[in-house]
């Protein structure tokens, strides 16, 4: 009775946690020929895992199969050449035409997702050619004054870019699974509003779900470091092993700033901010300079060669620097401008920014 009664709660575990689904999956190369694909599902989206589901061998050009998958998700088509990205839910009857001569050569029919996926980029491309392109055209050609005003032009661009492709997103994409790829390009700096409707979405329709998971534990993460929150606390080292916690720098304006040796943008930003520092550092303004270097060496040469005089801490983990996985940081120089009470007010402030802002602050 024991066993019986733990078969039946297995089961129903494993049912109240996947939604399993079925796909009609077909492939076709042009001119026929015999290819091995791999199917695989994204496990981690944080860390990028995959786990292979099924291999698929073509003879004369053609294969189909029917699968059974443990529920809707991001799978990835692997060829000997070319990928191709599936967003599958259930009862989907996909086919995909290869035609390495052509451009794309892949062509994916059936898959509501994948076709989302494609209309997003396009439409991602027709914002840019049509507000940024001029502008970098310009800045090309502009004398360094007029470039200022045009790096102004180019910052509400690329707001305006945002704005209407996350607009055009939430109108197309409706509930699809495909939703898990705008989670995928959330930053800290993505409208909040926009976020927690497609947030919303995923709960309803996938709960339990690992995209629904990956994307309620994506938006809380993100919700730390939005403008008026307090930012989250750091804890490291200087280059003389003492711990300098973020926190300790309470009643100052902090430009927590993320950057390394070896990162030419950083290097060459660094002018603007030592000029920022010096003219404000006796007014209530401090540093705190995360390095994502793993050499000591190069990150202490670099502190020096630059003149960078404030608080400078790692722990030389490189990416996988603590603050950095905290902060979410994908690039760098990134940065973060925090009030005497330790709470986000700016991101990215360059150039002149940072100045222009703690004017206003400390006038």
């Amino acid at each position: 009775m024991k066993k019986l009664f733990l078969t039946v709660a297995v089961a129903l575990y494993v049912a109240a946690t996947y939604a399993q689904i079925k796909v009609s999956l077909s492939i076709e190369m042009k001119d026929g020929g015999s290819e091995t694909f791999t199917l695989s599902a994204v496990e981690s989206f944080e860390e990028g895992k995959l786990k292979e589901i099924e291999t698929f061998t073509l003879n004369s050009g053609k294969v189909s199969k029917n699968l059974q998958l443990n529920e809707a998700g991001l799978f990835i088509l692997k060829g000997a050449k070319q990928s191709v990205l599936l967003f599958l839910e259930d009862k989907e009857n996909v086919k995909i035409k290869i035609d390495t001569k052509a451009e794309p050569a892949y062509v994916v029919e059936g898959c509501k997702g994948s076709s989302l996926f494609s209309e997003y980029l396009n439409d991602r491309k027709k914002l840019q050619e049509k507000y940024i392109a001029p502008l970098e055209k310009a800045f090309g050609q502009a004398s360094n004054e007029e470039r200022e005003r045009i790096y102004e032009d180019f910052t509400k661009a690329l707001k305006t870019v945002e704005k209407e492709l996350n607009e055009m997103a939430l109108k197309k994409f409706g509930n699809s699974i495909a939703l898990v790829f705008l989670v995928m390009n959330w930053e800290d700096e993505t409208d909040m509003a926009y976020m927690e409707e497609i947030n919303k979405r995923l709960q309803a329709k996938f709960a339990k779900n690992k995209i629904a998971v990956y994307s309620q534990n994506r938006l809380a993460s993100l919700k730390q470091l939005a403008i008026g929150a307090v930012a989250p606390e750091i804890s490291l080292p200087d280059a003389n092993g003492k711990t300098i916690n973020l926190s300790s720098l309470k009643g100052k304006y902090v430009l927590l700033d993320f950057w390394a040796a070896w990162c030419g943008p950083c290097r060459q930003e660094n002018p603007n901010v030592v000029a920022t520092y010096n003219k404000f550092k006796n007014k209530g303004f401090e540093i705190y300079g995360v390095s994502l270097d793993e050499n000591k060496e190069k990150w202490l040469g670099a502190i020096e060669k630059d003149n960078l005089t404030w608080i400078n801490v790692s722990d030389l983990g490189g990416w996988q620097s603590s603050a950095a996985k905290l902060y979410n940081v994908k690039a760098i120089p990134k940065n973060f401008l925090l009030d005497k009470q330790g709470k986000i007010i700016a991101k990215n402030l360059r150039g002149k920014d940072l100045e222009i802002k703690l004017k206003k602050l400390m006038p």
